[in-house]
């Protein structure tokens, strides 16, 4: 439930307490820490401690390598974890697409993650983040751009409210010949649905003044994005060479929408 995280801390550190070998306890406990800010080295050890109690436990070899996965230069310790847990479940469509979204990242891998992110959708069909990561990774590789937007027209047809697949959506489309239009239909989408998203309110600010039809439009969402921070004086500067680098021509638009 939202907002009882305290409470639902309070009660795993209760369960450990009383059955300290209490492998499956351990693991919610670390998973719970894994999903709050700045308590990775606590949920490190709780889902540490999981495994060593019980080695099959699937869940908590999942948890451990979606944390490692974000943390620097834990890849391999993530791709063993993950590993395992699929090993151990071969039916965990969660720990499926980790993996994927893990080997992405890592060189020469992007097959072995298309494979991984394939049988995630494979076992759940409706998994949105799934066909979202597909649809990334597809994008990336060469004559795969039809594919690439299958996959973001699935993952848009499961939850057409998504702010953060429209955003994807339409950056895919901002980096292709002749898309420009669809392009920014998609980001304005995104941006009706979440209009606090600082990147897309970038692309959507950098597509506009790049294509130079709507130039005032698009600086007004390029400043919203990068709204100077009276403590950080380089803030203003970055928006200043965004947008100055934007009027010197639609060449720049790729690299920036990439910033």
């Amino acid at each position: 439930l939202p907002n009882r995280e305290e409470e639902a801390e309070a009660a795993l550190r209760k369960a450990v307490e009383l059955d300290p070998k209490y492998s499956f306890a351990w693991g919610n406990l670390g998973e719970l820490l894994r999903r709050l800010p700045n308590r990775e080295e606590e949920a490190e050890a709780a889902l540490r401690k999981a495994v060593e109690l019980e080695p099959t436990n699937s869940f908590a070899w999942g948890s451990l390598g979606e944390l490692l996965r974000w943390r620097p230069n834990r890849e391999e310790e993530a791709e063993s974890a993950l590993q395992k847990a699929v090993e151990l479940k071969p039916e965990d469509a969660w720990a499926w697409k980790s993996l994927g979204a893990l080997l992405w990242r890592l060189p020469n891998r992007q097959e072995a993650a298309e494979m991984a992110v394939r049988r995630a959708i494979e076992i759940n069909p409706n998994d949105l983040w799934a066909w979202g990561n597909l649809g990334h990774f597809l994008a990336e590789r060469p004559r795969r751009v039809e594919e690439a937007e299958a996959a973001f027209a699935k993952a848009l047809e499961i939850d057409p409210k998504n702010a953060r697949i429209w955003s994807s959506f339409g950056f895919f489309l901002a980096c292709r010949a002749g898309q420009s239009g669809r392009a920014e239909a998609a980001l304005r989408k995104s941006v009706e649905l979440d209009a606090d998203s600082t990147k897309t309110l970038r692309n959507l600010g950098v597509l506009l003044v790049c294509e130079g039809d709507n130039e005032t439009e698009g600086a007004r969402f390029i400043r919203r994005a990068l709204q100077p921070d009276v403590n950080d004086p380089v803030s203003p500067t970055v928006a200043t060479a965004i947008l100055a680098a934007c009027v010197r021509g639609s060449e720049t638009s790729d690299e920036l929408l990439s910033v």
